[in-house]
């Protein structure tokens, strides 16, 4: 190889390395680094608890109230509750059905505003020890045709927004682990807009009504659930 060849390829090389350094660097560090919009929550903070079983007795009165039939009425979820709920709540109601709270996983963390609802997580690598880094998925709840279903999902690693294909990497077998390769999949068609969440977005009561939801209205920092409450059918 002449002189002049190796100081050619010398110069690619350290092109190929510049290039580099302006886009695999920037994006490595911005997924290292934790999102404007998180915010931790403790869930042992006796603040975090409260507010936790006050959304929980409060979303529970109001589905079970009397309501006119078929008149519809509002109830609002802050993303301050939603997150102490999913922190501190969640584990238990997973414990009580004998579904451990991942070890790997941290705080939970909630964003609402016009675009959609954010849901992050704490994740650990290689264990408990590991370094942790915020996952998250952005989605625009709808309702169509009596359907919830879900628009502009997005996932997040960090600060950096990453694209649904990402499912078929090491977030995709996570997620197949936790809920197998059928519950995987059914979870990937309800991101990608395939499959509704839920088909009628209604939830049946003990007493036999019917809580059916009409709309959902996105506000920074809380939601706006439309509901109506159907009588028990014959």
């Amino acid at each position: 190889m002449t002189a002049r060849v190796r100081r050619w390829v010398g110069r690619g090389l350290l092109a190929l390395v510049a290039a580099a350094s302006l886009t695999v660097l920037p994006a490595w560090w911005l997924a290292g680094q934790r999102p404007g919009w998180w915010v931790s929550t403790d869930r042992s903070d006796p603040a975090a608890v409260a507010t936790a079983e006050a959304v929980e007795r409060g979303v529970m009165a109001a589905l079970s109230g009397e309501r006119a039939p078929g008149r519809a009425w509002t109830v609002e979820v802050t993303e301050g509750q939603l997150a102490a709920w999913l922190n501190v709540r969640l584990p238990r109601w997973l414990a009580n059905r004998d579904v451990p709270w991942p070890d790997r996983v941290g705080a939970v963390c909630a964003r609402i505003d016009e675009w959609g609802v954010t849901l992050g997580a704490e994740v650990r690598d290689g264990g408990t020890e590991g370094r942790a880094r915020v996952l998250g998925l952005s989605a625009s709840p709808r309702v169509e045709g009596g359907a919830l279903r879900l628009a502009r999902a997005r996932v997040h690693v960090g600060r950096l927004p990453a694209p649904m294909s990402l499912a078929g990497g090491r977030v995709g077998a996570l997620v197949r682990t936790a809920l197998g390769e059928e519950g995987a999949q059914r979870a990937g068609e309800i991101l990608r807009g395939e499959r509704p969440l839920a088909e009628p977005a209604e939830l049946r009561l003990e007493d036999g009504r019917r809580v059916r939801l009409l709309g959902v209205e996105l506000r920074p920092g809380r939601a706006l659930l439309t509901l109506t409450t159907e009588p028990a059918r014959p």
